[in-house]
């Protein structure tokens, strides 16, 4: 089990490895890649800062005598180069009232879904996923404001993949909103509401 920690443009890539040969790359406590590997795989995600879409590219190899580096590249330039993955393990926060919401909105329990996942906001007020999946829950149920706003506040507290927001089927009726291209123009930051 081996655990890497970089920070970078103000978020937390970490690389964990455990002793199956999974991989999994987070941001932020956001899993952003996972796949399995012995000798090494390449690891493609995107962060995005203040609007701004970066690349990245982790690469994780066996080193000479063995030992799992990793090389960490952003818009192809090397941020780092054959770090070494040291022994060490990955907390995993388990919110129970998340799961149980998501579990509950892929069952199409809308309304149970919101409840849990008001409930996990009290575990954890600044985890995006949960804006995320409330924003879905909105979207489903047509409260096109309440979900611009989970929108806006999971934008806010790093979603990881923005790429959610245009390709998740349940947040359909918001994408066809008139308003929707505006807030996505402004980085899903600002809402303006029509005016009647």
């Amino acid at each position: 089990m081996g655990l890497r920690k970089i920070k970078t443009k103000g978020n937390l890539i970490e690389f964990y490895k455990d002793w199956k040969g999974v991989e999994t790359v987070f941001v932020n406590n956001q899993i952003v890649s996972k796949k399995f590997s012995f000798s090494g795989t390449d690891h493609l995600f995107k962060i995005f800062s203040r609007g701004i879409a970066y690349n990245y590219l982790l690469v994780s190899k066996m080193g000479s005598i063995g030992q799992t580096l990793i090389d960490l590249k952003c818009n192809g330039k090397y941020v780092k180069q054959n770090l070494w993955v040291i022994f060490g393990t990955k907390q995993i926060e388990r919110n129970k009232y998340k799961a149980k919401g998501i579990k509950e909105l892929n069952d199409f329990d809308v309304d149970e879904a919101i409840e849990y996942l008001d409930r996990a906001l009290n575990v954890n007020g600044q985890d995006p996923e949960i804006y995320f999946y409330l924003a879905c829950c909105h979207s489903i149920n047509e409260n096109k404001e309440e979900a611009f706003e989970c929108i806006r506040k999971a934008i806010k507290n790093k979603l990881a993949n923005h790429d959610m927001i245009l390709e998740n089927e349940m947040l359909a009726y918001l994408r066809t909103q008139k308003e929707f291209e505006d807030f996505k123009k402004s980085n899903y930051t600002k809402y303006a509401k029509p005016k009647s």
